[in-house]
């Protein structure tokens, strides 16, 4: 993907996007732990999700 597109959206805790038709995002704030925000991600096996400090240095 030499130009990929970005989207920015808002959503409250609990709610969810899709990706696609089959991966489906939720956000939802930790009452618990102050500023701590946590996405589940509900996609098939083979997509490969990875956070980004653990993906090689890109030029």
């Amino acid at each position: 993907m030499s130009n990929p597109g970005r989207l920015t959206i808002s959503r409250q805790s609990g709610e969810k996007f899709y990706i696609g038709d089959d991966i489906e995002v939720m956000v939802r704030i930790d009452p618990d732990r102050d500023r701590t925000i946590r996405v589940t991600i509900v996609a098939p096996r083979d997509v490969r999700i990875t956070r980004a400090e653990l993906m090689p240095e890109k030029n």
